[in-house]
């Protein structure tokens, strides 16, 4: 399940919000287009209005976790001895009252256990359901369950060989075979061996010089010469021997 989920999101962001994504537009250091400069404004000016913005509202994995984290086995309760203090309210990271929860069902919960230690009558506890049974967990014992339960999960679908971790960005080079997948680690060497181009072609027609140090990366190139990846690939694709 875990492994579907990280896989989800992975489609999700290729096939509809790569170009609107923030972290990739922030961290990715090479936006291109007016499109990139607004949502990283945006995203820095929402976030100065309203904490974790994006995680709350806008995070396409944030929203699909959220629905399955109803299938959680380790569930926050509030008994009676609550004295409304509302700290654990001010201590939640993404907003949610829990002062006024039972039992914490709210999809927006990350069970980040920020809201468990600071009540200060310990009337909010941590508790594993099996068959409609629960018993109460210390968060340490909640925290290392959690990493032991992940890392099971995620050796075993690696094993069994139905999930592979890796992207396109980490591939060896000779496991790139459409210049869709051309990434910006890659060597200019790398790119005109593996696709088989003409390399005096692709430097006419992308404006480079005839002696390209061969040792350049794409990304270097492109910041260089102010050419867009999409430019460089669609070149690529272009004199592509086949």
């Amino acid at each position: 399940m875990l492994a579907g989920i990280v896989y989800f999101s992975w489609l999700l962001n290729q096939l509809w919000f790569a170009e609107y994504d923030p972290f990739k537009q922030i961290f990715h250091m090479n936006v291109e287009g007016t499109t990139g400069w607004l949502v990283i404004a945006g995203f820095v000016i929402i976030s100065l209005i309203t904490e974790r913005a994006w995680c709350r509202f806008l995070c396409p994995l944030g929203a699909f976790a959220g629905l399955l984290s109803r299938l959680t086995i380790f569930e926050i309760e509030r008994d009676s001895t609550c004295i409304n203090c509302k700290i654990c309210d001010r201590k939640c990271p993404v907003g949610i009252t829990v002062s006024e929860i039972t039992r914490m069902r709210d999809t927006r919960c990350i069970k980040c256990m920020e809201c468990v230690p600071v009540c200060p009558v310990q009337s909010l506890e941590v508790k594993l359901g099996i068959n409609g049974v629960f018993a109460r967990v210390k968060p340490l014992a909640f925290a290392v369950m959690s990493v032991v339960m992940f890392t099971l999960i995620v050796s075993t679908v690696q094993l069994s060989g139905y999930w592979n971790p890796k992207s396109p960005s980490i591939k060896a080079v000779s496991q790139i075979t459409n210049p869709s997948e051309i990434k910006g680690w890659m060597k200019w060497a790398d790119v005109v061996d593996t696709f088989k181009v003409n390399e005096q072609m692709l430097t006419k027609e992308l404006g480079l010089p005839e002696n390209m140090d061969r040792n350049k990366t794409v990304k270097q190139i492109n910041k260089e010469y102010n050419i867009s990846e999409e430019k460089f690939r669609q070149a690529v694709a272009k004199f592509q021997m086949k």
